[in-house]
């Protein structure tokens, strides 16, 4: 009936286990099982088995996709964050360095954040409409640089280098806060025609610091701390102190804003 009204059914394949001759009693046992204790994908082997779809595209022929596995492939979103965060990880010179938990990485380390929690916010907030990088970049290794230079220079910024073990600013809050307000932060630097080298980055990181009125405290690193302020950091309260963030950058470009 399906293939009826899409004709590329007929060439997708669906595995099926076929149990022959079972009574009522074990066809029903086997549809409970089956029903009640199935586990989906990790998200982070989904991404990886997207981003290799994305990758395949372009050079040799896919099977059916369903239309909602067609557009994430298409869209190429997920493919460009989950290499991000690849560089990321692979770079000693990153802040992020051996300090993403990947797909099918052995569980374990201090201080480290899943890949499917990294990716997604990558995708939400730096390969989307809202970020300049989104629509001004298309190389996808100078984003890749740019993305680099930024976290170096939160890490310049917020992370004590004696304590970097306990910091939170590179776990999921912390790295929340970062990506949601890198929009605004590059869309200055655009703006103002700059170069994305770490130093031009803090200076932008550091004028919107001076500029807030509340929060402020988010400037020291202790408050980065385990048990400290950024401790009770969630995402309510992180697009709270973002909010905050963004007006003390307009402050220090126009100090008659309040």
């Amino acid at each position: 009936m399906s293939a009826k009204r899409e004709r590329g059914l007929l060439n997708f394949k669906l595995p099926a286990t076929i149990a022959a001759s079972l009574d009522d009693t074990h066809q029903m046992y086997h549809f409970y099982i089956v029903n009640t204790t199935q586990r989906p994908v990790e998200r982070a082997l989904e991404q990886q088995i997207t981003r290799r779809f994305t990758d395949m595209q372009s050079v040799q022929d896919l099977p059916y996709l369903p239309y909602w596995v067609e557009k994430r492939v298409s869209s190429g979103t997920e493919a460009q964050a989950l290499k991000l965060a690849e560089f990321l990880n692979d770079r000693q010179e990153s802040p992020l360095f051996k300090r993403i938990q990947m797909a099918n990485d052995p569980i374990g380390g201090r201080n480290k954040i899943r890949q499917a929690s990294l990716v997604t916010m990558l995708k939400d907030n730096v390969f989307s409409g809202t970020n300049p990088i989104a629509i001004r970049e298309s190389d996808p290794d100078k984003v890749h640089k740019i993305m680099l230079n930024y976290f170096r220079a939160v890490d310049s910024l917020f992370v004590d280098p004696d304590k970097r073990d306990q910091t939170i600013a590179f776990k999921t809050s912390g790295l929340f806060f970062f990506l949601l307000v890198s929009k605004w932060i590059f869309t200055e630097m655009y703006a103002g025609a700059r170069n994305f080298t770490e130093e031009q980055i803090s200076t932008v990181i550091g004028s919107a610091l001076e500029g807030m009125d509340d929060y402020y405290e988010i400037a020291d690193s202790g408050w980065w701390l385990t048990g400290h302020g950024a401790s009770s950091l969630n995402r309510a309260n992180a697009r709270l102190i973002a909010e905050e963030f963004f007006q003390g950058l307009r402050r220090s470009n126009d100090p008659t804003q309040n």
